[in-house]
């Protein structure tokens, strides 16, 4: 580490035949952390947005004529658009990848499913279990014709024990 120093203590010397050695670190104050993303898009969360906006700026200093005002000011409409966008947003989910087999009829089935939980959030319902039932059958047949999983099937263990035995010499 740059600027970092190391010093023999021999105050501390013990009986053995090591010293002690005392480190001093540079003062450094770690970088900043990124803030998450925040993901506004509905309506509702645009709406909210501009509430809170309008509800924060009248605490934003209007003057502007030096440097440091200006620092400042653009440091509190900064402030103010960040705590809207955090407490009207959501996060951005991280990473992640498109599953190759997720296709449209995946995703009709999947909104049509959280249409009927919004009908019914808490009951138990047959019309709830037969969207749950219909999505899963959609989803599953989707899976098992996707490339991916015709090529996991052929090279599945089982079948290549099978090949393995076969390639055997039969007199050995």
């Amino acid at each position: 580490m740059p600027l970092a120093e190391a010093t023999v203590e021999d105050h501390l010397a013990t009986s053995s035949d090591h010293f002690t050695l005392s480190l001093t670190l540079p003062d450094t104050k770690p970088a900043p952390m990124q803030p998450d993303k925040i993901r506004v898009t509905t309506e509702d969360e645009l709406k909210r947005v501009a509430e809170i906006v309008e509800l924060g700026a009248t605490g934003i200093p209007l003057t502007d004529s030096t440097s440091e005002e200006l620092d400042e000011l653009a440091s509190a409409l900064v402030n103010l658009l960040t705590s809207a966008a955090k407490a009207a947003g959501r996060p951005v989910r991280k990473g992640g990848r498109p599953a190759p087999w997720w296709t449209e009829e995946c995703a009709d089935a999947a909104a049509a499913f959280r249409a009927i939980r919004r009908l019914y959030p808490i009951g138990f319902n047959q019309d709830v279990q037969m969207a749950k039932r219909d999505f899963h059958r959609i989803q599953q047949r989707c899976l098992q014709s996707c490339p991916m999983a015709e090529i996991a099937r052929r090279f599945s263990a089982s079948t290549l024990a099978g090949r393995q035995r076969r390639l055997r010499d039969p007199d050995g």
